[in-house]
């Protein structure tokens, strides 16, 4: 077809109507209308690479594609984008009646890989067909199995251990200890015997304690900043021979607060011996 003849047949294709052009559009109300009964396709070439924008009317979508291959698709509830040559492609969920409210998939193929969602009666639900890791300050601060358990390494906790016997000199003395066993994040002191809370929450405390081989009462309190009140306090009073008293409980702890094991009563006495296991010391932060 010469030139000549392309420009006889242009006002059969094209109408101009003031600054707006229409291609098959007798009327055009933009710049650039296009208009056909089942598909539009817009296409850009550069060299060996093309590229098209794609209305197609059966799939109410619009979509780019790149080298004949559909990139992204914006549909009147979703929005997607795909790498076709490893079969991933992802979508952003609009408003449904389905239980996927709204959110963000991972496919491979049909197969739902991973995403997100939210829904009214639901709220919040993260999908993944392997573990989940939560990461701050580029460390994995949380991790869910596959088999929904719950593990956060990084988590405040200790236990303590004596390996000699303490006597308290005077009252309210602070029993110290010999080691830990684990103490995640060194926020107990052995030699201090205090434990200081590094940000606030609930926190579980329990103490173990073997009485001398003698008649003894012994008063031990697990003291919150200073006070035996605010705390948690346990006695065990023997005839005579070993005694083994024990005591748990949760304290809603701010930043900074501290807690201690002191002895009320002078001459009271702590067993403590190689075996480690006597008298111990453990907390850890609930949430």
């Amino acid at each position: 077809m010469s030139k000549q003849t392309d420009l006889i047949n242009i006002p059969d294709a094209i109408t101009v109507s003031g600054s707006n052009v229409g291609i098959n559009e007798q009327s055009p109300d933009r710049q650039i209308h296009i208009t056909d009964a089942s598909e539009v396709n817009v296409k850009l070439e550069a060299g060996a690479d093309t590229s098209e924008i794609r209305l197609k009317d059966s799939d109410n979508a619009l979509t780019v594609h790149l080298n004949n291959n559909e990139r992204m698709g914006l549909k009147s509830d979703e929005v997607n984008w795909t790498n076709s040559t490893s079969g991933f492609f992802n979508k952003i969920w609009g408003p449904s009646s389905g239980d996927i409210a709204s959110g963000f998939m991972t496919y491979r193929g049909s197969t739902l890989r991973g995403g997100f969602y939210t829904n009214p009666s639901h709220g919040l639900t993260i999908i993944s067909e392997v573990d989940i890791g939560f990461r701050a300050n580029n460390a994995n601060r949380m991790h869910i199995d596959t088999s929904g358990r719950v593990t956060m390494p990084y988590q405040p906790s200790f236990r303590a251990y004596k390996t000699s016997s303490q006597t308290a000199g005077s009252t309210n003395e602070t029993v110290t200890w010999s080691a830990t066993y684990h103490n995640v994040g060194n926020h107990f002191n052995t030699t201090s015997g205090t434990f200081t809370a590094p940000v606030a929450g609930l926190y579980q405390f329990a103490l173990t304690c073997l009485t001398p081989n003698a008649a003894n009462t012994l008063n031990l309190h697990i003291t919150l900043n200073g006070s035996n009140n605010d705390g948690l306090r346990m006695r065990v009073a023997v005839a005579s021979g070993h005694t083994t008293g024990c005591i748990t409980g949760v304290l809603n702890l701010n930043a900074s607060d501290y807690i201690q094991v002191r002895l009320e009563n002078q001459g009271g006495e702590v067993y403590g011996d190689a075996s480690k296991a006597w008298t111990t010391f453990s907390g850890h932060l609930l949430g």
